[in-house]
Protein backbone atom coordinates (compact mmCIF):
# COMPACT_ATOMS: atom_id res chain seq x y z
CA UNK A 1 0.00 0.00 0.00
CA UNK A 2 1.35 3.38 -1.00
CA UNK A 3 0.29 6.40 1.05
CA UNK A 4 1.60 9.90 1.39
CA UNK A 5 -0.84 10.64 4.21
CA UNK A 6 -1.97 8.40 7.00
CA UNK A 7 -4.57 8.88 9.70
CA UNK A 8 -3.44 9.85 13.17
CA UNK A 9 -5.46 8.79 16.16
CA UNK A 10 -8.43 10.98 17.00
CA UNK A 11 -7.30 13.66 19.40
CA UNK A 12 -8.94 15.01 22.52
CA UNK A 13 -10.82 17.49 20.33
CA UNK A 14 -12.55 14.56 18.58
CA UNK A 15 -11.03 15.37 15.19
CA UNK A 16 -9.16 13.01 12.91
CA UNK A 17 -6.25 14.60 11.10
CA UNK A 18 -4.24 13.44 8.12
CA UNK A 19 -0.50 13.93 8.25
CA UNK A 20 2.00 13.73 5.46
CA UNK A 21 4.68 11.08 5.56
CA UNK A 22 7.72 11.13 3.30
CA UNK A 23 6.29 10.19 -0.08
CA UNK A 24 8.21 8.07 -2.53
CA UNK A 25 8.36 9.27 -6.12
CA UNK A 26 5.24 7.37 -7.20
CA UNK A 27 3.21 8.57 -4.19
CA UNK A 28 4.18 12.20 -4.74
CA UNK A 29 3.04 11.94 -8.37
CA UNK A 30 -0.30 10.41 -7.38
CA UNK A 31 -0.84 13.07 -4.74
CA UNK A 32 -0.23 15.80 -7.32
CA UNK A 33 -2.52 14.07 -9.83
CA UNK A 34 -5.40 13.82 -7.33
CA UNK A 35 -4.94 17.48 -6.32
CA UNK A 36 -5.13 18.44 -10.02
CA UNK A 37 -8.28 16.34 -10.42
CA UNK A 38 -9.86 17.98 -7.35
CA UNK A 39 -9.14 21.37 -8.96
CA UNK A 40 -10.61 20.20 -12.29
CA UNK A 41 -13.69 19.02 -10.41
CA UNK A 42 -13.97 22.39 -8.62
CA UNK A 43 -13.91 24.25 -11.94
CA UNK A 44 -16.40 21.83 -13.54
CA UNK A 45 -18.77 22.23 -10.57
CA UNK A 46 -18.45 26.02 -10.59
CA UNK A 47 -19.14 26.29 -14.33
CA UNK A 48 -21.65 23.40 -14.48
CA UNK A 49 -19.47 21.82 -17.18
CA UNK A 50 -21.50 18.63 -17.66
CA UNK A 51 -19.03 17.17 -20.18
CA UNK A 52 -16.11 17.57 -17.75
CA UNK A 53 -18.18 16.23 -14.85
CA UNK A 54 -19.18 13.23 -16.97
CA UNK A 55 -15.51 12.34 -17.42
CA UNK A 56 -14.57 12.93 -13.78
CA UNK A 57 -17.43 10.93 -12.24
CA UNK A 58 -17.70 7.13 -12.40
CA UNK A 59 -20.88 5.68 -13.89
CA UNK A 60 -21.62 3.82 -10.64
CA UNK A 61 -21.14 6.87 -8.38
CA UNK A 62 -22.72 6.75 -4.92
CA UNK A 63 -22.76 10.21 -3.32
CA UNK A 64 -24.47 11.30 -0.11
CA UNK A 65 -25.63 14.92 -0.11
CA UNK A 66 -25.78 17.29 2.86
CA UNK A 67 -29.32 16.22 3.83
CA UNK A 68 -28.56 12.51 3.58
CA UNK A 69 -30.05 12.02 0.12
CA UNK A 70 -28.20 9.60 -2.17
CA UNK A 71 -27.21 10.69 -5.68
CA UNK A 72 -25.90 8.73 -8.64
CA UNK A 73 -23.93 10.10 -11.55
CA UNK A 74 -27.00 10.89 -13.66
CA UNK A 75 -28.59 12.71 -10.70
CA UNK A 76 -25.47 14.86 -10.30
CA UNK A 77 -25.23 15.63 -14.01
CA UNK A 78 -28.96 16.47 -14.13
CA UNK A 79 -28.57 18.99 -11.28
CA UNK A 80 -25.99 20.88 -13.33
CA UNK A 81 -27.67 20.40 -16.72
CA UNK A 82 -31.04 21.69 -15.47
CA UNK A 83 -29.64 24.60 -13.48
CA UNK A 84 -31.29 23.31 -10.27
CA UNK A 85 -27.84 23.67 -8.68
CA UNK A 86 -25.73 26.64 -9.64
CA UNK A 87 -22.56 27.66 -7.84
CA UNK A 88 -21.46 31.29 -7.85
CA UNK A 89 -18.42 30.54 -5.65
CA UNK A 90 -16.42 27.38 -4.98
CA UNK A 91 -13.12 27.84 -3.18
CA UNK A 92 -11.16 24.86 -1.89
CA UNK A 93 -9.71 25.96 1.44
CA UNK A 94 -7.87 22.73 2.19
CA UNK A 95 -7.34 19.41 0.46
CA UNK A 96 -5.97 16.37 2.30
CA UNK A 97 -5.14 13.26 0.29
CA UNK A 98 -4.70 9.67 1.49
CA UNK A 99 -3.36 7.28 -1.16
CA UNK A 100 -4.06 3.54 -1.25
CA UNK A 101 -2.70 1.62 -4.29
CA UNK A 102 -4.99 2.68 -7.19
CA UNK A 103 -7.46 4.56 -4.99
CA UNK A 104 -7.34 7.82 -3.08
CA UNK A 105 -9.45 9.58 -0.51
CA UNK A 106 -9.69 13.36 -0.78
CA UNK A 107 -10.95 15.36 2.20
CA UNK A 108 -11.73 18.86 0.95
CA UNK A 109 -12.97 21.84 2.94
CA UNK A 110 -14.71 24.37 0.70
CA UNK A 111 -16.41 27.73 0.83
CA UNK A 112 -19.45 27.54 -1.44
CA UNK A 113 -22.22 29.89 -2.50
CA UNK A 114 -24.96 29.53 -5.05
CA UNK A 115 -28.54 28.38 -5.47
CA UNK A 116 -30.26 25.02 -5.11
CA UNK A 117 -33.81 24.77 -6.45
CA UNK A 118 -33.88 28.58 -6.53
CA UNK A 119 -32.94 29.03 -2.87
CA UNK A 120 -29.68 30.83 -2.13
CA UNK A 121 -27.09 29.15 0.10
CA UNK A 122 -23.57 29.85 1.28
CA UNK A 123 -21.22 28.42 3.85
CA UNK A 124 -18.37 26.05 4.49
CA UNK A 125 -18.69 22.43 3.49
CA UNK A 126 -16.54 19.32 3.82
CA UNK A 127 -16.35 16.79 1.01
CA UNK A 128 -15.01 13.28 1.34
CA UNK A 129 -14.42 11.83 -2.12
CA UNK A 130 -13.16 8.40 -3.14
CA UNK A 131 -11.13 8.39 -6.35
CA UNK A 132 -10.36 5.17 -8.21
CA UNK A 133 -8.18 4.48 -11.21
CA UNK A 134 -9.60 2.10 -13.81
CA UNK A 135 -8.02 1.53 -17.23
CA UNK A 136 -5.64 4.42 -16.54
CA UNK A 137 -8.40 6.94 -15.76
CA UNK A 138 -9.13 8.47 -12.36
CA UNK A 139 -12.80 9.04 -11.48
CA UNK A 140 -14.84 9.81 -8.38
CA UNK A 141 -16.37 6.52 -7.21
CA UNK A 142 -18.25 7.86 -4.22
CA UNK A 143 -18.33 10.43 -1.51
CA UNK A 144 -20.31 12.75 0.68
CA UNK A 145 -20.63 16.39 1.62
CA UNK A 146 -21.70 17.98 4.89
CA UNK A 147 -22.31 21.59 5.85
CA UNK A 148 -19.94 22.69 8.57
CA UNK A 149 -21.69 24.27 11.54
CA UNK A 150 -20.80 27.86 12.38
CA UNK A 151 -19.03 26.62 15.52
CA UNK A 152 -16.45 24.91 13.29
CA UNK A 153 -15.60 28.11 11.43
CA UNK A 154 -12.61 28.74 13.68
CA UNK A 155 -11.38 25.15 14.18
CA UNK A 156 -11.81 23.53 10.75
Amino acid sequence: MNRTHCPKPIGSDGRLSLTQQSPNHHGAGMDTEIRQLEEALRIAMLTSDVAALDGLIADALIFVGPSGEVFGKQDDLALHRSGRQKLSMAEWQSVEIALHDQTAVALTTAALAGTFDGAAFSGRFRYCRFWGKTAGVWQVLGGSVVALPAAMETIA
